[in-house]
């Protein structure tokens, strides 16, 4: 009994660390956007699977303009996988870039 509460144990520990890392690495790309992407997410980045091994996890993210604070995002990484989900919150500055002046 003792040995199959340990198993369970450390399968569950994998489970939160893998979860976790894999939180974290599309929070990490999020943080990469640029100001377009993170105004309007595209699907690429707003939801998805992970490839093998981890087929089993997937994700969605958003990305919310902060109200009274220009250039300045909300972000959220939610990681759903057996048994497990966890979601990941950072705050992003990118202005947009400036736009060219015409010269007449």
């Amino acid at each position: 009994g003792t040995f199959g509460s340990d198993l369970r144990g450390a399968e569950t520990a994998r489970t939160a660390l893998t979860t976790s890392a894999l939180a974290r690495s599309r929070l990490a790309r999020l943080e990469m956007a640029d100001a377009r992407e993170l105004a309007a997410l595209p699907d690429s980045l707003a939801r998805g699977t992970f490839g093998a091994p981890f087929e089993q996890f997937a994700w969605t993210a958003t990305s919310r303009a902060v109200n009274g604070e220009p250039d300045l995002y909300d972000v959220r990484v939610d990681i759903t996988g057996p048994g497990y989900r966890i979601d990941l919150r950072s705050r992003v500055f990118r202005p947009l870039p400036p736009v060219p002046m015409r010269v007449p």
